[in-house]
């Protein structure tokens, strides 16, 4: 059903929420504190959609307008979408995507033996060394990639060992 009434409880039209409610699904989900099966049953049930058609009249830009629903979504039910992170005033923020440089520093990084992974938190992007430190990577230069000091490879103990044989 489209949302064309402008009765809303908390920035969802209410005939949204007649159907969220009419759902056993969705409302089995709600009062199990499920958000991730809660997102996908609305998902599912085309909610999501249905709101962005409701609010896409006022706002026209469709990042905004996504960021826009899921703040609706996390502030009634606590569900934080994949490209988002809660910044700490409770406000969903796009989280930024991966450039290609660090991409390329980050294999080079890996295939040195500099660093182990990588994970984003709030926005921020991390790689793990060898010691479970964390460095930023906005540092990420390649002369700073020679710099770090680099983990001893197998061939590297094995020749150490050898050349003391050989002392």
């Amino acid at each position: 059903m489209l949302a064309t009434n402008s009765a809303m409880i908390s920035g969802v039209p209410v005939s949204i929420i007649v159907d969220f409610l009419a759902d056993e699904t969705a409302r089995n989900a709600y009062f199990k504190r499920d958000r991730r099966g809660l997102h996908d049953r609305l998902q599912a049930m085309g909610v999501e959609e249905e709101i962005k058609a409701f609010y896409r009249p006022k706002i026209r830009d469709e990042v905004k307008l996504d960021q826009y629903i899921h703040q609706i979504f996390y502030n009634n039910v606590g569900y934080v979408g994949d490209r988002y992170y809660v910044n700490s005033q409770g406000t969903l923020t796009l989280k930024q995507s991966v450039s290609d440089d660090f991409k390329q520093w980050f294999k080079l990084a890996y295939e040195a033996g500099v660093v182990t992974g990588s994970r984003q938190e709030n926005g921020i992007q991390y790689v793990i060394s060898p010691q479970e430190s964390r460095l930023e990577p906005h540092l990420s230069s390649l002369s700073l990639l020679l710099a770090l000091p680099r983990p001893p490879s197998k061939i590297d103990k094995t020749n150490k060992q050898t050349m003391r044989a050989e002392c």
